[in-house]
């Protein structure tokens, strides 16, 4: 099932997550899966990553870099911020993650 990229900036407040010893989970229940919000560099005001809301609804919150210094790996990112599309596909490794994989594309969320 595809889900939509909705820009949220609760996302983007940490105040809305606590940390599991697997990663951070959101707490926020009106936050929707595969909702996301932009991280910009302090440096230049720049995106540098997407936080986004595992689109499975498991509740962990995605770190994508978009450039390079700012995580890894890195995805390509094309599109507006409103609809982005990411390459390469994003797989959720995270130790007690849900394994979550699919793409984001043109501001859809679509599983493998």
């Amino acid at each position: 099932m595809s889900r939509p990229f909705i820009l949220d900036e609760r996302v983007g407040r940490w105040d809305k997550f606590r940390g599991d010893g697997t990663g951070s989970r959101y707490v926020d229940d009106g936050i929707l899966p595969g909702a996301g919000w932009w991280g910009v560099s302090a440096v230049d005001d720049k995106e540098s990553s997407l936080w986004a809301a595992c689109p499975c609804g498991c509740k962990l919150l995605l770190s994508l870099a978009v450039r390079a210094g700012y995580g890894s790996p890195v995805w390509t990112w094309t599109g507006t911020r409103e609809r982005p599309t990411l390459h390469p596909s994003v797989q959720v490794t995270k130790p007690g993650g849900c394994g979550w994989h699919g793409h984001l594309t043109a501001g859809e969320w679509r599983p493998c």
